[in-house]
C-alpha cells in the first residue's frame, strides 16, 4: 500500500508573532482528518515560494 505524504509550506501574516508548537499540530491534525494524509509543514518566508503559478505540485516518484 503506498505511503502518500503532503508538505505543506505555509507563509505566516507579519503580525502572526511567529510560529508555535500549538499551531504547527493543529494544522498537522487538521490535514490528517480532513484530507487523511500525513503532513508535513514547514514555516517559511514568501521569498522562499516560487512564483510560478503552481499551488499544488504532485512530487510523487511513479516506479
Amino acid at each position: 500500500m503506498a505511503q502518500d505524504a503532503m508538505t505543506l509550506y505555509c507563509v505566516l501574516a507579519e503580525d502572526a508573532g511567529g510560529t508555535s508548537t500549538a499551531l504547527e499540530q493543529a494544522l498537522i491534525q487538521s490535514i490528517r482528518d480532513v484530507m487523511k494524509l500525513r503532513a508535513e509543514l514547514r514555516f517559511v518566508d514568501a521569498q522562499a515560494l516560487a512564483n510560478d503559478g503552481k499551488v499544488i505540485e504532485d512530487a510523487r516518484k511513479y516506479d
